[in-house]
This record gives C-alpha cells, structure tokens and sequence, in this order.
C-alpha cells in the first residue's frame, strides 16, 4: 500500500488494532483543529493481555496502571516524555549507525541544502528520501535504509533518528499506537487505530514528536496527495506510546520481542469527553 493511500478498512503500517469508536468520537475527527486539539477530548480505553501487569511506557508516563487487563486514559495530548535525555539519544549505534559509510551519503545530500539543518527540514527530506512506502522490512539500520531508500514506519522513524543525531539533536525511536483520524470530502469520518513508530526529538527541556511515515503537518497535503487520498482529506493523530527503543544494540529484535508491545494490545475503545467542542 502507498504512503498514506488507504481506506478506512485497509490495514497500514505495523499491524491494525481493532477499533470501537462512538458517534461522540467520530464527531470529533469531522471537526476543524489541531492534533493537540484533538488529542486533548479523547477517551481511550486499551484492552491487553491479562499477561501483563502494565502497558510500559504509557503506564509510566502517566502513572495508570492496568486493572484487569483494560487501561483507561482521558486527554491524550498530556503524554510526552518528561525525562532527560540519555547519552545515548546523540551516539552513534547498530541500529542507529549514522557514522557508517553507507548513511554519508544520505546526511550530505541533505547537508547540501546549506546550513546546518532544521528539524522541519531533516522530517521533509526523511520523508521524501525513503520514497519507497513499503512493509517487506521488518525493522532496517539507518545505513540500510539510506541504501534501500525503502521501508514503512520503522525504517522512517530510525532514519530519522539517525539523521537528527547526525546533525546535533538528541532523539530516540519511540514504538506504540497511533490514533488516526480522518475525514474525506462526500464520506463519514472514520477513526482507526495502528501499530506504529515515531521519533522523539530533545529541545527546550522536552521531547517533541517527529513523524516521518505520516508526515509533519505542514506536509500532510503533500504526502496525502502522493498517497492517493482525495484532496482535502484531513488527518488527526493523537499518540500513545508503548516502549522507548533503548538497546540500539545488536540484541535489539530480542529486546523488543521481550517488552511489552502493540502485538499485546487485543483492541482500543475511544469516545471522546463531555466537554468536547
């Protein structure tokens, strides 16, 4: 499937959750205003294996803990990182190798532009870089995907990484779900939830988000229209995230595969509040 060229039914990026949504919510999604806007009037309840006891980084970010499987969280727009940033968030590693040879060549062509590079302009060339929106990669280096310019949300949201660190920022691959939103001319609203990767970027005494595979806001039109989308389409996303990729290192699948993760996640509730517009 094309970068952002889906319908409502299809399935995108890592793995689709099964979504119950009320009228309340779609009607939110229909109307006009921000992803913080519309994050901040959500209600998400989150059905897990009764396996675990938490839901990771959600239930640490937010102090919620799981009460017989199900998690339940009001106004989503409260869920970035309050931590500092590790070393690590500027190094080098396996799977975020911006040092390797392979990836020079991707950060001179973006240096080229002149200057030392904004984040806004590391996310559009990240974004127009991998121009290969595809899912035959389970989870490529940097390097590699600065050689197959291919890849889904991973492969965006650890080129991005790498980029940013090549460049000075501190960031970090953030896995977990996302909330989409989206409204059509001539269709109904329809809110939908996946699987997904995204960057987290370090400034100002905070995390900011960074997603290449949706595009940043001020690209969405762009990135709607190569995907196919009819014009005019708006998207929402309201963020939830389940693990912070902390071992960069070799062992990094088996990591992943020990954590808790959106493969635990059996389906998502969202209504939205009683004070929403």
């Amino acid at each position: 499937m094309k970068h952002l060229g889906f319908q409502p039914s299809q399935t995108i990026f890592m793995s689709s959750i099964p979504t119950e949504v009320t009228p309340r919510a779609l009607g939110l999604v229909g109307k006009d205003g921000s992803d913080a806007d519309f994050a901040r009037y959500l209600r998400v309840r989150i059905q897990v294996m009764n396996s675990y006891k938490t839901l990771g980084e959600l239930s640490r970010r937010t102090s919620v803990q799981l009460v017989n499987g199900v998690f339940q969280l009001s106004d989503l727009s409260h869920l970035a990182s309050r931590d500092a940033p590790a070393k690590g968030d500027q190094k080098s590693s396996f799977v975020i190798d911006y040092d390797e040879a392979r990836f020079a060549a991707a950060a001179a062509e973006l240096a080229a532009s002149g200057g030392s590079p904004s984040p806004v302009a590391v996310a559009a060339f990240a974004d127009r870089y991998i121009d290969q929106k595809t899912f035959e990669h389970s989870f490529d280096v940097a390097s590699r995907v600065a050689v197959t310019h291919a890849g889904d949300c991973t492969e965006h949201a650890v080129f991005t990484t790498a980029l940013l660190r090549r460049f000075g920022f501190r960031a970090r691959v953030v896995l977990g779900i996302v909330l989409v939103g989206v409204t059509m001319k001539d269709a109904s609203p329809s809110l939908l939830a996946f699987g997904h990767a995204w960057v987290e970027r370090y400034e100002g005494k905070s995390w900011h988000i960074v997603d290449t595979a949706l595009a940043p806001p001020e690209h969405r039109d762009e990135a709607a229209r190569r995907g196919g989308l009819p014009p005019g389409t708006s998207l929402k996303l309201a963020y939830l995230p389940i693990n912070v990729l902390k071992d960069e290192s070799a062992s990094y699948a088996r990591t992943l595969m020990d954590d808790v993760g959106v493969d635990s996640v059996l389906g998502v509730e969202v209504d939205a509040s009683d004070q929403a517009p």
